[in-house]
């Protein structure tokens, strides 16, 4: 059986009023089920959320066991940079338009994070890339990347 989960933290960015009013949904949920929650500060911003325990993405890593991106694979990818360094698993609900990596569907999310949260998952092993680019004789970027790193010309 897989570890249960104790902290959710909720993450993204809600650009349209559908993935705002997936935050706030889940949110409440999560609360209602007695979840501590954390949620990712700009997004309690757009919520207005009164009262709620939020903080930096770093924050979440280090306090959360699970973090719950809301949004499409950019979300996921841009959290997964930040979360990676921390020992907690991540997990997707699609708001974007493709979702490779946003396991849940918007239309039953709730019911698919339920069955996650009583420990019934299988956990995927990503391993993460490391890019450094060089311009002349010294270093000018280094960047974390899941999947694939891409260079473009200045």
């Amino acid at each position: 059986m897989n570890k249960k989960f104790e902290c959710i933290g909720i993450v993204g960015h809600p650009r349209h009023p559908s993935a705002l009013a997936t935050h706030e949904m889940l949110y409440h949920w999560l609360v209602s089920k007695g979840y501590e929650v954390v949620v990712e500060r700009t997004v309690a911003q757009d919520l207005k959320l009164e009262g709620a325990q939020t903080g930096s993405l770093a924050d979440i890593g280090k306090k959360a066991d699970l973090a719950v991106v809301v949004g499409g694979d950019g979300n996921m990818l841009g959290a997964a940079r930040v979360l990676a360094r921390y020992d907690i698993k991540v997990i997707g609900i699609n708001r974007g338009n493709l979702g490779f990596l946003t396991d849940l569907d918007p239309d039953n999310a709730l019911q698919q994070l339920d069955d996650v949260l009583k420990g019934e998952y299988l956990s995927e092993q990503r391993f993460l890339l490391e890019a450094l680019v060089r311009c002349e004789d010294r270093q000018c970027r280094v960047s974390t990347a899941i999947n694939e790193v891409v260079l473009h010309p200045r």
